[in-house]
């Protein structure tokens, strides 16, 4: 595509964030990737080394900054993949990079974060996504990417854009399984039917998935917590298709094993996106009076156990 290719910086250079990015350059984009812990080591090669089922390579990005201020071109797209949780000011965060003309993508687990970032920036389009995929950050530069792979996008908080599409064709292009959604808030709960029982039972059991599914009281537990998901979901307005608990369970049954990001944080001694994940659809709950007990029981541990961890 050379110099009229699509110019993109992604701030969260972890595993999401730069494998998808690693994708979006192997179609022909032009990268720029804001690193924190990993900025010596990737400056020191100029390069990520992403090894998947799909073949291993080395990406290449045009730029490796620590600033959003230091981006070296107004950024077509930022895609935000840092972990979803309060004490990160996205807004303040990316400011410095965003132009008139910049599409912010969200590329983040949970709820409840779309809407102050489209009051932060009112005149900048929104794009809200979700990814699918195991992937873990192995070192500084090192992406290991284990199983799926695909992402969900639409603007926020309704519609198809051009911009979305763009994004979509350029996923598609290097092999990258990418869908345009009208109602993108709708599939946010969707992912959360998932994300709600296997990330925070996974840091308490400290089990992948695969342990999860074998055991029958985990695994009737993740159905019960699948069923309170989609009761929220339905009297926030965003009624969630019949059969998606089961389905669910069997794409885990059928995945390789997998130890979800909540818990590769909470061994790393890193924050868990436990408000994003849990705390933000329990709101909801409370809201319009909708009992959710395992859902609060759940919540209750998760906090409990990083309270512990940070003292």
């Amino acid at each position: 595509m050379g110099k009229d290719a699509p110019y993109v910086l992604v701030v969260g250079a972890g595993a999401v964030g730069t494998y998808f990015a690693a994708r979006l350059w192997q179609a022909g984009a032009r990268l720029a990737m804001l690193c924190r812990s990993d900025y010596e080591a990737v400056c020191k090669h100029g390069s990520f080394d992403i090894k998947s089922p799909h073949g291993d390579f080395k990406f290449i990005p045009e730029a490796i900054i620590k600033n959003p201020s230091e981006c070296p071109v107004p950024p077509d797209f930022i895609i935000v993949s840092t972990k979803a949780l309060p004490e990160i000011d996205v807004a303040s965060l990316i400011r410095p990079a965003v132009h008139p003309k910049t599409s912010i993508v969200l590329l983040q687990n949970g709820i409840g974060f779309d809407e102050p970032l489209a009051a932060a920036f009112p005149g900048n389009e929104l794009i809200s996504g979700m990814t699918y995929i195991g992937v873990t950050r192995t070192a500084p530069g090192r992406i290991e990417h284990i199983d799926s792979g695909r992402v969900a996008l639409g603007k926020f908080p309704r519609g198809i854009s051009q911009n979305a599409q763009l994004l979509a064709g350029l996923f598609a292009k290097s092999s990258v399984p990418c869908e345009i959604h009208e109602n993108i808030l709708a599939k946010r709960w969707e992912k959360l039917v998932w994300n709600v029982p296997f990330n925070p039972i996974s840091v308490l059991s400290r089990a992948d998935t695969s342990a999860i599914m074998a055991h029958p009281a985990s695994r009737e537990l993740s159905r019960s917590l699948m069923e309170e998901v989609c009761s929220i979901a339905a009297v926030a307005g965003f009624p969630l298709q019949p059969g998606i608990v089961q389905k669910n369970l069997d794409y885990t049954a059928a995945m390789k094993p997998y130890k979800t990001s909540m818990l590769v944080d909470f061994e790393n001694k890193r924050p868990m996106e436990i408000e994003a994940i849990l705390g933000n659809p329990l709101r909801v709950a409370e809201s319009h009076g909708l009992s959710v007990p395992n859902m609060r029981a759940i919540y209750a541990l998760i906090q409990l156990l990083e309270t512990g961890c940070r003292h």
